[in-house]
């Protein structure tokens, strides 16, 4: 998402961050976005929900825009490739599943050369710095 002001994403992204408990997602089976879109996926079982939660916080304040397509989590396995690599990588991953926790997110930066670069790597449920004690634990506050 395009942003006019870096310090106030960086501040909402944190904040987002902050306030997400993690969570797993469990990612199962192969979709598609064809023929709108020449995608196959993996689809997100378990976590389906907190991954839209997330986005709808992240997609709020500085980042806020309208979508071309409603949000749909996914782990995109092949794009823009011929239909038979499209059907091919549809076919073989159809009864793959994975499980895994999600305990943080990266804020990256799209740059001039149309590279994502990771600016920064964020826990989920942290404290801000200003909680925190003299040896990085949470405080008492």
């Amino acid at each position: 998402t395009m942003t006019k002001d870096w310090a106030a994403t960086q501040r909402h992204v944190r904040d987002v961050a902050r306030r997400q408990e993690p969570f797993t997602v469990t990612i199962a089976g192969t979709g598609s976005f064809r023929p709108v879109s020449p995608v196959v996926f993996l689809n997100v079982e378990d976590g389906f929900g907190d991954c839209v939660n997330l986005h709808r916080q992240l997609q709020s304040g500085p980042l806020e825009r309208e979508l071309p397509f409603g949000y749909h989590p996914h782990v995109t396995v092949a794009h823009d490739v011929a239909p038979e690599s499209l059907d091919e990588a549809e076919t073989v991953l159809k009864d793959y599943r994975a499980t895994f926790p999600v305990a943080s997110m990266g804020l990256y930066e799209h740059d001039d050369n149309g590279i994502w670069q990771l600016r920064e790597e964020l826990d989920f449920g942290t404290k801000p710095d200003h909680d925190r004690g003299p040896d990085g634990t949470a405080g008492a506050r």
